[in-house]
Parts: C-alpha cells; structure tokens; sequence
C-alpha cells in the first residue's frame, strides 16, 4: 500500500471516531435534555472564594508559621474595573 492509501485509511478511520463521538455526545445531549431532575449550579465565584479563604489563610498561617491580619480582604473587581 503507497503512501497516499496509508493517508486516506488512517482519515477515514479518523473521520469515523469522530463521527462516533458526534453521535455520542448528541445522543448524552438529548438524555440530559429529557432529565428535568438534572439541574446544573454552579456557585458564584465570590462565594466559593469566601468559603474557601478561611481554610487557606490556616494553612498558610501554619506552613510559614507566620499570622495573617484578619483585616484581609477579597476584593472582586468587574471586568472594566480589572483593565483600567
């Protein structure tokens, strides 16, 4: 087999994983459409970052055995804000 043959097989076959994963992936879509007890949250990046902060400014603390004000804060900037 040349060249050239070896190129369109291995396409074809490439072509055909992907047209496979195409199909998978609608038929996941249109299950996960018909689920309406499948509800996506995702939290508000604020709130993840409040949740979080205590337990990362302990371990910090405890690593670098050093104390971190508790007048620290978070501040989360708009987008705008960000790039002036």
């Amino acid at each position: 087999m040349g060249e050239f043959e070896e190129f369109a097989e291995a396409l074809f076959g490439q072509l055909s994983v992907e047209i496979n994963e195409e199909k998978e992936i609608t038929k996941l879509a249109e299950m996960a459409k018909d689920d309406l007890s499948f509800k996506v949250k995702f939290d508000d990046l604020e709130k993840i970052a409040h949740d979080v902060f205590p337990v990362l400014r302990k371990k910090v603390e405890e690593f670098l055995d050093i104390k971190i004000s508790d007048n620290l804060k978070m501040k989360f900037p708009e987008l705008i804000e960000l790039k002036n």
